[in-house]
């Protein structure tokens, strides 16, 4: 469950990176764009670190909060295909997480 949930946090990131991408060439040069780029390329080194530390206790719960949190953005927005898929890739994870809860609260990597 470790291995899996560590595979999806690097998988998310890289979707972002292709988000942010795709979103700073749509780019019209204003100040809103480059926030919410920023924020999506802030969001790739955190779901690498959350990936590389998840069975830290305090990584965990950081983990499960930010994806609670990138579940609830998803839905809220503008709701589409790439929302749809979105979704699903964050809520794996965090049932995985969840389900599994003891795995990672146990192993010392």
């Amino acid at each position: 469950a470790v291995q899996i949930t560590r595979i999806f946090f690097y998988l998310l990131a890289a979707l972002w990176l292709a988000v942010g991408i795709g979103y700073i060439g749509q780019s019209d040069g204003r100040l809103l764009f480059h926030v919410i780029a920023g924020l999506m390329f802030a969001s790739i080194f955190v779901f690498i670190a959350l990936g590389m530390n998840i069975t830290k206790k305090p990584v965990y719960w950081i983990g499960v909060v930010f994806l609670a949190i990138c579940i609830l953005l998803t839905i809220f927005g503008q709701f589409g295909l790439a929302d749809l898929v979105a979704l699903i890739l964050f809520t794996i994870p965090l049932v995985i997480m969840l389900a599994r809860r003891k795995e990672f609260l146990q192993e010392t990597s």
